[in-house]
């Protein structure tokens, strides 16, 4: 039974990932043994995983903050994580000098050893998990590609076509069998049978700079820059719905969602503090702010914590994001 839920945030400044309760906002744990500048952040299990700027990702105890093992990638900045059974992704950037292709790389989650590696296109920039396959979107090659998870063996390519919605696609979210990406050239979101690739509804509505996307029930969350909004749309029809702007000199950097509450990490008065602010997910109603101590937020996740664990055994909402010096180094990577 759920008893509560933490808020997991990877701060890129001060070099840390902290922990909040969700309902009231106290600091729990902090993790900085290993941390270096840390752009991705999840939990399975008991278990956070860290990817650091010096290309590495470690793995600590939820609990205790203990390190276990440390995976070397041999790339600055491992760009996102999804985790499936025991089975962890890392997506990286750039496996060599610019321009090159980037990679999807298997570990397992409980020893770090190292399994298959898939060749992307040019700068990927999401990765999302459906069923028995992973996804990954390639922001200058324009592509969306579909991989097997246990095989790494590639189906489906999606081109950057204006026939089909793709355009400098960048964040991704799934819900049930619909996969929806974030397009940065067009500012729109489109939506993909995750089986066939075929393209379904497409957002544009009140769609700015989309960096960010999370899916609830029937509803599709977008995280806006350009101008600071989250806004929310029915996903089955893209009708829009509530729309919440973060305050004066907030930039929104990162998403997640569980249960009926949205929150959101923002970085304030130009970089000189940041907080994550909750909101209700059916009104978009201001709930909790926590004022966070680090400066500039780059991941953030909400767990919920079933009794005795202390950190997520279960994970109820997870989206990936940049912050400010993600964006500066997504400006050459998302097309938009």
């Amino acid at each position: 039974m759920v008893t509560e839920s933490v808020t997991v945030v990877a701060d890129f400044f001060t070099s840390a990932v902290r922990e909040y309760d969700a309902s009231t906002g106290a600091a729990g744990l902090t993790i900085s043994s290993g941390v270096v500048h840390p752009s991705a952040v999840t939990v399975s299990g008991n278990n956070v995983y860290v990817g650091n700027e010096n290309s590495t990702v470690t793995e600590y105890d939820a609990t205790t903050g203990a390190p276990g093992f440390t995976i070397t990638t041999g790339v600055p900045s491992p760009e996102e994580f999804e985790v499936w059974g025991n089975e962890l992704l890392v997506l990286n950037f750039n496996n060599g000098t610019n321009g090159s292709n980037g990679t999807v790389s298997e570990y397992n989650a409980t020893t770090g050893a190292a399994g298959f590696t898939v060749n992307t296109g040019l700068m990927p920039a999401g990765l999302a998990i459906s069923g028995s396959d992973f996804y990954v979107s390639n922001g200058a090659s324009g592509t969306l590609a579909e991989y097997d998870l246990l095989t790494g063996a590639a189906g489906f390519t999606i081109s950057n076509l204006a026939t089909n919605g793709l355009a400098g696609p960048g964040a991704m979210a799934v819900s049930g069998n619909a996969l929806y990406v974030a397009n940065g050239a067009s500012n729109t979101v489109t939506e993909y049978n995750a089986s066939t690739g075929a393209a379904g509804i497409t957002i544009s509505t009140g769609v700015s700079g989309p960096r960010a996307l999370a899916v609830s029930g029937n509803s599709l969350y977008v995280l806006n820059v350009n101008n600071n909004t989250v806004t929310e749309y029915d996903a089955t029809t893209g009708a829009p719905g509530f729309a919440v702007t973060s305050g004066t000199n907030d930039t929104p950097t990162a998403l997640a969602v569980l249960g009926n509450e949205v929150y959101v990490a923002n970085i304030s008065n130009g970089f000189t503090k940041s907080s994550i602010n909750e909101y209700d997910a059916t009104t978009g109603a201001p709930g909790l702010t926590i004022a966070a101590p680090g400066t500039e937020p780059l991941a953030l996740m909400v767990a919920p914590v079933p009794e005795p664990s202390s950190w997520g055994l279960e994970v109820g909402a997870l989206l990936l994001m940049k912050g400010m010096c993600g964006m500066r180094r997504k400006g050459a990577r998302e097309l938009g």
